[in-house]
């Protein structure tokens, strides 16, 4: 059963991200990006810095809350 929860989490995540992109908090967008392999390198200001893999994602967030854009910073 905790799987189940855990796995509708995971998908409830994903589907607000992509129909609600700017209702989401931070701790919801970081842990969607947790789910795709990236960690939280730093937080810096209006910006936190996620990498994973070859991929560098700078999200801008406003008062906790992200904003819709994402910059992708390759290395």
């Amino acid at each position: 059963m905790q799987y189940r929860k855990s796995v509708n989490r995971k998908a409830r995540l994903i589907a607000e991200l992509l129909t609600f992109p700017t209702a989401m908090d931070f701790g919801d967008v970081s842990r969607v990006l947790e789910l795709y392999g990236f960690e939280l390198r730093k937080f810096a200001g209006s910006h936190a810095v996620f990498t994973g893999g070859q991929a560098t994602l700078s999200v801008p967030t406003v008062s906790g809350r992200f904003v819709r854009a994402f910059v992708r910073i390759d290395a």
